[in-house]
């Protein structure tokens, strides 16, 4: 049993959202296209009287909009692998992907 317990992640872009994400002491796991997320984030910090980690779930692929993430004091960003069956391969998604981590 890891101590402290392992990170606490919290998804959704509701109010109720933030509020248990303060109420467990947690980090909070929103989609990047909640309405006003990094305002509400900054008054959800505090309120909590602390630096809530933010993970933004499914982010884009995109430097520029992760690079804003990044800039604005994100925890990190998650982003989809971009294969399926009839795509590009997963070494080829991979690629992408480490290009666009190069770019920022």
């Amino acid at each position: 049993m890891q101590r402290p317990h392992p990170p606490i992640l919290v998804g959704g872009d509701g109010p109720s959202a933030e509020d248990r994400v303060i109420a467990l002491d947690a980090q909070w796991m929103p989609v990047p296209e909640a309405p006003g997320l990094l305002g509400r984030w900054r008054r959800s910090c505090e309120r909590a009287g602390r630096q809530v980690p933010l993970t933004i779930g499914a982010a884009p692929a995109d430097a520029a909009v992760l690079a804003g993430f990044r800039d604005a004091g994100v925890h990190r960003c998650v982003v989809w692998l971009d294969h399926d069956a009839d795509g590009p391969d997963p070494e080829e998604a991979l690629d992408r992907l480490v290009r666009v981590r190069d770019r920022l």
